[in-house]
C-alpha cells in the first residue's frame, strides 16, 4: 500500500486554454479584457470570453470564448526522490 502525506491548498484554480504561444502573461491577460473580465467569467457572470490579438484598437474584432464549468478535477504533481550512487561505489563497481 501507498501512504501520502500532505496539504492541499486552499486556493482555487482555473485554466484557460489560449490560442496562441504565451511569451508574456501580461500582454495575454490584456487581450482576454483584463483581470476584471476573467474573473467576471469564472463566476459565470458572463456566458462568454472575449479575446482582442490588438486590445487597443477599437477596429479589430474580437473572437469569443465559451466558458465552461469544471468539475471536481485535481491536478497533483508527484516527484520521488532517487538517491545517487557514492563515488566510491561506483568505482569500486567497476573495479570488480
Amino acid at each position: 500500500t501507498m501512504e501520502f502525506e500532505g496539504e492541499l491548498p486552499k486556493q482555487r484554480a482555473f485554466a484557460v486554454e489560449y490560442p496562441g504561444h504565451v511569451q508574456n502573461v501580461q500582454r495575454m491577460v490584456d487581450t482576454l479584457g483584463g483581470e476584471a473580465a476573467i474573473a467576471e467569467a469564472r463566476t459565470n457572470n458572463a456566458p462568454l470570453l472575449e479575446l482582442r490579438f490588438r486590445p487597443a484598437d477599437p477596429l479589430s474584432h474580437p473572437l469569443f470564448g465559451d466558458v465552461h464549468p469544471t468539475t471536481s478535477n485535481l491536478l497533483l504533481k508527484i516527484t520521488r526522490t532517487r538517491k545517487r550512487p557514492v563515488a566510491s561505489e561506483s568505482i569500486a563497481a567497476k573495479e570488480g
